[in-house]
């Protein structure tokens, strides 16, 4: 399997932060559950995740409009099978696709985009996420540490909760796998991976 990591904002769109970080101190940790509450996701996965399936939604209507049957990824933007077109028709598709990037982008309006501190609390519940959903990814790094490397996503990997999953169980299926994916949401960073069968022939 073959796995990357993007710093996202929608979808699977890579924008890396350029904000001054706000002091990590002035910033209330998040509301702790009582031990034996049931778990809770955070509202704003729920809000991530609907943000996410419009601008899919978007790419997606832009790209069949223009001949192209993709397929819709769990973790947002689109994706065709062209292992076995020519070059020149792949180069046609990444433009159809950057094209229709740029007209969801404008379609979805300007949006907030969080400061390195809160996308450090969102990367701690989702990996809360999946200790509750009984899988046992290691421990993230100090928000310090981690807001470290964020800043530096281009060029060094950025700790990611499924990355701390995938290397805590790296036998997992692909349906528990894209389950948690569905539950379990990130933002901040994306890490993706993919399977066997994900994956073209030749």
């Amino acid at each position: 399997m073959s796995t990357s990591f993007s710093a996202a904002r929608l979808g699977s769109s890579i924008l890396l932060s350029a904000v001054l970080l706000a002091c990590a101190a002035c910033t209330p940790a998040p509301p702790q559950q009582a031990p034996d509450a049931p778990y809770t996701p955070p509202a704003w996965m729920a809000e991530q995740r609907q943000t996410t399936e419009a601008f899919t939604a978007l790419q997606e209507a832009c790209a069949r409009e223009n001949g192209y049957a993709v397929t819709t990824e769990i973790d947002g933007g689109v994706s065709i099978d062209l292992s076995s077109t020519p070059p020149e028709q792949q180069k046609a598709f990444a433009t159809v696709l950057e094209g229709c990037y740029d007209n969801a982008v404008e379609q979805m309006g300007e949006q907030d985009f969080p400061t390195a501190d809160v996308f450090y609390d969102r990367v701690v519940d989702t990996h809360g996420c999946l200790l509750a959903e009984g899988h046992s990814p290691s421990n993230p790094p100090s928000r310090e540490t981690w807001i470290d490397s964020f800043n530096q996503a281009d060029t060094v990997d950025v700790w990611s909760p499924y990355a701390a999953l995938l290397e805590a169980e790296p036998e997992i299926s692909e349906d528990e796998w894209y389950r948690l994916k569905s539950i379990c949401v990130e933002d901040g960073i994306v890490y993706t991976t993919e399977f066997a069968g994900d994956m073209p022939n030749g």
